[in-house]
């Protein structure tokens, strides 16, 4: 396992501290320093929205990933009605209601890098990552969440399901990749830092 973030690398060593299958490494995904080639398979989820270069990002999981390595990504989609809402909700004008609503401390979710699914793929394809596979999910609809229950939670299951795989699909919360890595990948575009 891998993060930038010390501290919460630290309570995932004390978790994990008896078993050796497990290795904590502390690395930028957009400066990896891990070894090129080295991994069959890189879990990256929800983590590409919360840094803003995540082409240096795509560019060193390929690079880490051997011939034929999987990467397996999601990322919240940009227009999705979870996030447009909560631009409204969290926005200095409306947190206080949010907080009221929730009866809780709700706080940023420290998205910068939101994406289309045009947009991902792009970046994908230019690291040399081949999306075999994608999926789209996630229904959020302002106030049936919060309000209805187990009969909201069902009404968003059945829109989500009418909704998936047609233009209306970029409002659903989340994307979803499984990406392949070319045999040859340009490893020009690595040493340049992605640019």
């Amino acid at each position: 396992m891998a993060d930038c973030e010390r501290s919460y690398l630290d309570s995932i060593e004390k978790r994990y501290a008896d078993n050796a299958a497990v290795h904590i490494v502390l690395d930028d995904i957009t400066e990896s320093r891990l070894p090129g080639e080295h991994f069959d398979f890189v879990l990256c989820t929800e983590v590409v929205e919360h840094i803003s270069d995540s082409r240096a990002a795509f560019l060193h999981i390929a690079r880490i990933l051997k011939p034929e390595g999987i990467l397996v990504l999601s990322t919240p989609q940009r227009y999705s009605f979870l996030e447009l809402t909560a631009r409204v909700a969290l926005s200095r004008w409306l947190i206080w209601f949010t907080r009221l609503i929730y009866r809780e401390p709700v706080s940023e979710m420290g998205h910068i890098n939101l994406m289309t699914a045009t947009t991902v793929e792009a970046q994908l394809s230019v690291a040399g990552l081949r999306v075999i596979a994608r999926h789209k999910g996630g229904l959020y609809l302002p106030g049936i969440a919060e309000f209805l229950g187990t009969f909201g939670q069902r009404l968003a299951a059945q829109l989500e399901s009418l909704i998936r795989n047609t233009w209306l699909d970029g409002i659903l919360w989340t994307q979803y990749y499984i990406a392949r890595r070319s045999r040859r990948t340009d490893q020009s575009a690595y040493r340049q830092g992605g640019q």
